[in-house]
Formats: C-alpha cells, sequence, structure tokens
C-alpha cells in the first residue's frame, strides 16, 4: 500500500500524469466502476472519515473502486479536477467558489463543514471579546484564505485597521510566533492551532469568523461537470459512501486513528491526532441548521453569504448563478 506522496512530486505531476492505484481495497465479485480522488493535502486528521471509508470498505460496498491521492492544497485539487484529471475531489469550497467565479469546470456536490474553520487565536485569558483586539498584534499570511476574510470580520465588528497591527507570517511561522510573545493573535484554522498548542502546554482560545458574522463555507466534495453528467449515479454512491465514514468516526474515534496512524504514519501523538478530528468534527456540528450533521446538503444561504463576503472582500468578480456552484441533487435524500 502507497501511503506517502512526495510533495514537488505532486506538484509537478499532478495535472499531467495520471498516478498509479492508490490505497488498495478488496476485489469484487462484480468489477467495481472507477473513480479518481484527489484530497486538499498530504495527510492531516480531518480527512480521516475519508480514509476510514476507503480502508472499511465503504467504497467497495457502494461497488466503487477509488484511487485516492494526496493533495497538494485547495486550489491545486481545484484545477487538476476541472482539468478532468481527478474525478472529484476533497476541498476548502471557498477555494472552490474562486476557482468557479475563474472559469475552472467543477461544482460542489456535498458540503462536509457549512462552517468555516478561519478564527483569531490567542493565548488563553488574553481576550475577552471583539474589542479587546483593538491595539492587538495579529499574526496572518497574505494570501491565505483566513486573511481574505479577516476585513470582512473587522467590518462586521467595527474594527478599523488602523485599530489594530497585521504582521505578516509565513503560515508555519505563526504559531510560534504566537507562543513565544511575538504577536498577540493569529488568524487560521482554529480548532487546529489550539490543538498544536495543547501539544505543548499552552491553552488557546478563539474567535471563530462564523460566530461574528464572516462565515465561508468549510469543507466539502467537488467533481468536474463533465464528470457529474458522464456519471451522475456514481457520484451518488460516492458522496453516500464518504458521508457514511463521517458518521463512522464520530461513533469510532479510537479505532479511526488508529486506521489513520497506520495509513499515514503520522508522527503526531494520540492525544494530538484525536483533539485536531475532535475539532473539525464539532465545527461541522456547529454549522448545522437542521439537526443532522454529515448530511452533505449545500445550504443556498452559505454559498450566498459565502459568495457575498468573497465578492466584497476577496476580489471575487462573476455574474454566476448559485446553480453554477453547487448541486444536492448527489446527497442522500
Amino acid at each position: 500500500m502507497t501511503n506517502r506522496l512526495d510533495r514537488r512530486a505532486v506538484l509537478k505531476g499532478l495535472a499531467s500524469v495520471p498516478l498509479a492505484a492508490g490505497l488498495g481495497m478488496p476485489a469484487l465479485a462484480q468489477s467495481p466502476e472507477k473513480v479518481k480522488f484527489l484530497l486538499d493535502w498530504t495527510w492531516w486528521p480531518p480527512q480521516i472519515p475519508l480514509l476510514v471509508a476507503h480502508d472499511k470498505g465503504f467504497f467497495g460496498k457502494a461497488g466503487l473502486d477509488v484511487e485516492m491521492r494526496q493533495g497538494a492544497g485547495s486550489g491545486t485539487t481545484c484545477q487538476v479536477v476541472g482539468q478532468g484529471s481527478y474525478d472529484i475531489g476533497h476541498v476548502n469550497q471557498t477555494t472552490a467558489a474562486q476557482s468557479i467565479a475563474k472559469g475552472i469546470p467543477i461544482k460542489s456536490v456535498a458540503t462536509i463543514a457549512n462552517k468555516g474553520a478561519s478564527a483569531l487565536v490567542f493565548k488563553k485569558g488574553t481576550i475577552g471579546g471583539v474589542k479587546d483586539l483593538l491595539g492587538k498584534r495579529i499574526g496572518t499570511t497574505a494570501g491565505g484564505s483566513d486573511a481574505q476574510i479577516l476585513p470582512a470580520f473587522f467590518t462586521k465588528n467595527g474594527i478599523e485597521d488602523t485599530q489594530v497591527t497585521l504582521v505578516n507570517l509565513p503560515g508555519d511561522a505563526k504559531l510560534g510566533a504566537l507562543l513565544s510573545d511575538q504577536i498577540d493573535v493569529v488568524s487560521g484554522d482554529g480548532y487546529y492551532y489550539i490543538a498544536l498548542a495543547a501539544e505543548k502546554g499552552v491553552e488557546l482560545e478563539q474567535l471563530l469568523f462564523g460566530d461574528f458574522e464572516a462565515n465561508t463555507i468549510g469543507y466539502g466534495l467537488i467533481s468536474n461537470t463533465s464528470f457529474i453528467d458522464a456519471h451522475p449515479e456514481r457520484i451518488s454512491r460516492f458522496v453516500a459512501a464518504c458521508l457514511e465514514g463521517y458518521h463512522y468516526v464520530d461513533a469510532n474515534m479510537d479505532e479511526a486513528i488508529a486506521i489513520y496512524r497506520r495509513i499515514s504514519g503520522t508522527a503526531q501523538t494520540d492525544e494530538t491526532v484525536h483533539e485536531i478530528l475532535k475539532g473539525f468534527l464539532d465545527l461541522i456540528k456547529s454549522g448545522v441548521t437542521d439537526g443532522k450533521p454529515y448530511s452533505g446538503v449545500n445550504d443556498p444561504q452559505v454559498w450566498g453569504g459565502t459568495l457575498e463576503i468573497l465578492t466584497a472582500y476577496g476580489g471575487l468578480i462573476s455574474d454566476k448563478d448559485q446553480s453554477e456552484y453547487w448541486t444536492n441533487a448527489f446527497v442522500p435524500s
């Protein structure tokens, strides 16, 4: 079983060279239908439900032979799926929205997280509310999705740019700068930073953009529009198997983490993986309005709010109707 890909090889070869068979699966009596599936990034805990769906045979039970590969960022996955090199991708849907607006032929076929993870993160007890941000040094990464949403958060909460100091930092430098008190706050995926800091014995808290009128949609599944037209039934079965993975992981987290450890070879402790995964699942549940997490449904209000924020603050220019961004034709009724 091939569990790792060299990231440089991914970047060089994703768009043009089909990769060899990915994670293995048992042979079926009837020939399963193939699906080429590209993840958002190299192995990390929010992908665990998808890995479990593969490892537990949920795709195989649905009559699918899924070739699953690590990715090199949601933007790259959107591009490669749009080119048809892969059929389905797991991506940040905010990135997918920007890609669709630029004409990349993809569409969301399921949304997993209706609330985005972008947040302002800080040491426990240092920030009590939005107004406590005034005068603080905020580390952010220019071009990052959280940096694009940050102006919306400021505007909707009455904060002027001149009332804070923005410090541009590489993504992998933000947590270290926060823990060493070089900055007061960082922007990024809140649950992820909180879990990593806990591993170092530091307790962090967050102001989640989605709780302060600046929500943008989180993770979901996209497909190439040509694949959608040609294989709708295949997509329906794929989405159902993925959602089964989320339900299973929520009920069997220890087993799921063991599966992830075996496949990924992660150096992170079980406790850290658990905290990241739990934070991700809690985020999914917090964005649910109908009491049914892991339904896969694309919410038109969430998509509308996301497109509004991206248009006003993220440079999105498009006259496309929402029907060009997403469909609920493939989620279980």
